[in-house]
């Protein structure tokens, strides 16, 4: 019987994938499966999955010294640590990449795992599976068969799934992270000690606002994600979905691009400055006395031709750093680029950040439209929203 890994563990599992050292992208490939009435919905189902994949990767990629019948009951297993410990002799010995490419994915999520069910007569959840009901049709390309058996919802799928779960801001993040450059770790930050029993239901914040992996391929684009949204009109979360997408924006580099960007350009109803929005890290050719050069400004409005940098304190210090930012920098500016930094501390930095924006609007020849408190308290709720949770000394 096949698993269908939906909502919080869909994402749980897409950030899994991309984080990995030896990530092919092979795993994106939709599969052509579109009925989901023979799907598990209970424990005793799942026990048996988990021993098929076993001996699946014992057949298919060697010897594995554990066996998944030992466990009586899955009830309590928040992960499934007992076959974690059995394995860790044999990632001892040998390269961890090669040990992780023989155990199901279903042993790396979290527990309970958040799975689809065609109806409510299988409606189910105990300590191992969180069933939600899906019984309308399963829209075309919805799943990727990651192991046999094993399907995960599309991230444009699971980008509609998500609709009906997270606030607003946080489902426009989710957006940019599926069609940006980043990713956060499938941890979302459960080594810190206070978040280590979280269940994933209480990790959107964590799930949307930060990230660890950068410079890798996008699983999706704003479009891609509207097309499907938009033939699923009328369903639960679209609305929300379509929402989200008017503001997302394809390309951002990592999670504090996409934090400045909603920061700089919500609406004013919402605490943002209400800016123009901007491109992404699009393709800019400058002129050098050297040739032709090729940039990606980090946010780009291109009539105005300005560029907001973000500048990471820990990635932008160091004499070789500032050259490289310096070169970049007269690189922009002698091409009548208008150039504007915005650092980390800036960005944690309310009034900060209030006089970067109020400097920005100028070069936009653009109002920003505010004066109350009113709007001061949305922005303090809107900065806590998309901001990560600050270090020590940064908002200080």
């Amino acid at each position: 019987m096949p698993i269908f890994l939906a909502y919080e563990t869909a994402v749980e599992a897409i950030c899994y994938l991309r984080t990995r050292e030896h990530d092919d992208t092979a795993w994106r490939k939709p599969s052509r499966k579109t009925s989901i009435y023979d799907a598990i919905s209970t424990k005793r189902e799942l026990r048996t999955l988990l021993a098929e994949l076993d001996e699946y990767f014992l057949t298919h990629k060697g010897p594995m010294q554990d066996d998944i019948e030992e466990f009586d009951d899955l009830d309590d297993l928040f992960y499934l640590d007992e076959l974690t410990d059995l394995r860790e002799d044999e990632m001892d010995r040998e390269d961890p990449q090669e040990v992780e490419s023989r155990a199901s994915i279903l042993t790396r999520l979290t527990y309970p795992l958040h799975v689809l069910i065609p109806s409510a007569a299988k409606k189910n959840r105990t300590g191992t599976l969180v069933t939600h009901v899906w019984a309308d049709e399963i829209p075309a390309r919805s799943f990727i068969e990651i192991e046999p058996n094993v399907y995960l919802s599309t991230p444009a799928f699971t980008f509609l799934q998500m609709a009906g779960a997270l606030m607003h801001t946080e489902l426009i993040q989710l957006a940019m992270q599926f069609c940006g450059f980043y990713s956060p770790s499938p941890r979302f930050g459960r080594l810190d000690p206070a978040l280590a029993d979280k269940p994933l239901t209480e990790l959107h914040h964590m799930m949307t606002s930060t990230g660890v992996v950068f410079e890798i391929d996008p699983v999706s684009s704003v479009q891609a994600l509207h097309k499907f949204v938009e033939r699923e009109r009328g369903r639960r979360g679209a609305a929300q979905a379509l929402a989200a997408l008017e503001i997302a924006r394809d390309h951002a580099a990592s999670h504090m691009e996409t934090a400045l960007y909603l920061l700089l350009c919500l609406p004013v109803r919402l605490g943002g400055y209400g800016l123009p929005k901007p491109e992404l890290n699009p393709k800019v050719v400058v002129v050098e006395a050297s040739g032709s050069k090729t940039c990606y400004p980090d946010l780009y409005w291109r009539g105005a031709s300005v560029d907001v940098e973000y500048n990471s304190d820990s990635e932008h210090c160091g004499p070789s750093a500032h050259y490289k930012d310096s070169k970049r920098m007269v690189a922009i500016v002698c091409n009548r680029i208008t150039y504007l930094s915005i650092t980390t501390k800036q960005l944690f930095r309310a009034g900060d950040l209030d006089n970067a924006a109020r400097g920005v609007s100028r070069m936009l020849n653009h109002r920003i439209r505010y004066t109350d408190e009113k709007w001061r308290q949305k922005r303090t709720l809107l900065r806590a929203a998309v901001l990560p949770p600050a270090e020590e000394g940064l908002a200080s």
